[in-house]
């Protein structure tokens, strides 16, 4: 854990943007978990950055901060990628598919994301199996 009490982590089962409230309390309860990959910590002084990638090849940026969608108000910035790191807004539920990115997400949003994306599969042609 940093100082400012930010802490992103596969070994801890935690993601913690802020010292006072949790993203993913417990990994281990999502669905996507065991493809879970890594988590890359991308954060700088001014906004929390996560990229989590899963064994699939897709990840899911999630972001906040004082310039994201929401973040002023605890909310998160969201948007999933392809295995070559191209933007895939059809993994996006249809009433969320407004752009590549998806703001003013929920922490239950953002688990939703994760454990969707984690859990896409594709076919031999890279296209939607869901």
């Amino acid at each position: 854990m940093s100082d400012d009490g930010f802490m992103w982590g596969n070994d801890e089962c935690v993601v913690d943007v802020t010292p006072k409230e949790n993203l993913i309390t417990d990994l281990a309860s999502l669905s996507c978990f065991n493809s879970i990959e890594d988590i890359e910590d991308r954060s700088d002084e001014y906004t929390r950055r996560a990229l989590v990638k899963f064994k699939n090849g897709f990840s899911l940026s999630v972001i906040q901060g004082p310039y994201t969608y929401g973040g002023k108000n605890g909310l998160f910035e969201i948007a999933p990628l392809t295995p070559d790191g191209d933007w895939a807004p059809f993994l996006f539920d249809t009433e969320d598919r407004d752009d590549d990115i998806l703001g003013y997400c929920s922490t239950d949003k953002v688990k939703y994301y994760l454990d969707k994306v984690g859990t896409h599969n594709t076919t031999k042609e890279g296209n939607n199996a869901e």
